[in-house]
């Protein structure tokens, strides 16, 4: 059997092999990897913009069930309502009722436990007249006691998605622990995955909002 080098001229030759579709999702996957890698640095959201987000305002928002992926039951249920409820309090948008999305939900027989396909998204953006939609998933939660101290864990991923056409406009990654708040002896401390929470989804909103998601309201 003819053995093949890793040439410059040989990787070439793959690479072109590779179909389009097949190369943007490497590209993809490898700035997440980067994304995680950074954020398990610092501790702050990472932001990836994949699109152009719309120039008019956003006033109409659709935040979809979060998929659970996490040994923790129901995390994907808890960050999902904190979330909604975080977005809703700042006073910037005017956001489906999760009663409205889980009866479409129901009647496009979508699985909580996975998330809907790009068609999906197109319908769910039509019946609940929404102009973004946010998917996302709970990869990590915990609480982990440590000399009697809670010490909760959390990391999600999140996607803004346009509906028409369907694409992926921005990704974050944040992972974060309730230690990181820690200012002197216990004080500032997150000891729950509630407070921790929604400590990270205020701080992914202000990374939206620093980085130029319209806002309707403001």
């Amino acid at each position: 059997m003819e053995r093949r080098f890793l040439t410059p001229r040989y990787m070439t030759d793959i690479v072109k092999q590779l179909s389009k579709k097949w190369l943007k999702r490497l590209i993809i996957s490898a700035l997440l990897i980067l994304a995680v890698t950074s954020c398990a640095m610092n501790g702050s959201p990472r932001l990836i913009k994949l699109g152009v987000m719309p120039k008019e305002k956003v006033c109409r928002l659709a935040v979809l069930p979060f998929v659970n992926e996490t040994d923790f039951e129901l995390g994907g249920l808890i960050f999902y309502r904190i979330f909604m409820s975080e977005l809703v309090s700042s006073g910037k948008y005017v956001v489906s009722q999760e009663g409205d999305i889980r009866k479409i939900y129901g009647q496009l027989k979508i699985s909580h436990k996975e998330a809907p396909t790009f068609e999906q998204v197109r319908i769910l953006a039509d019946r609940l007249n929404a102009q973004l939609l946010i998917t996302g998933k709970v990869v990590d939660m915990a609480e982990t006691v440590i000399e009697q101290e809670s010490r909760p864990s959390l990391s999600v991923d999140l996607q803004i998605i346009q509906a028409d056409p369907a694409r992926i406009l921005w990704t974050t990654h944040h992972r974060s622990e309730g230690e990181r708040y820690r200012k002197v002896m216990h004080y500032g401390m997150e000891n729950t995955i509630t407070g921790l929470a929604k400590r990270v989804s205020s701080e992914i909103m202000e990374l939206w909002f620093s980085e130029g998601f319209n806002r309707c309201m403001d």
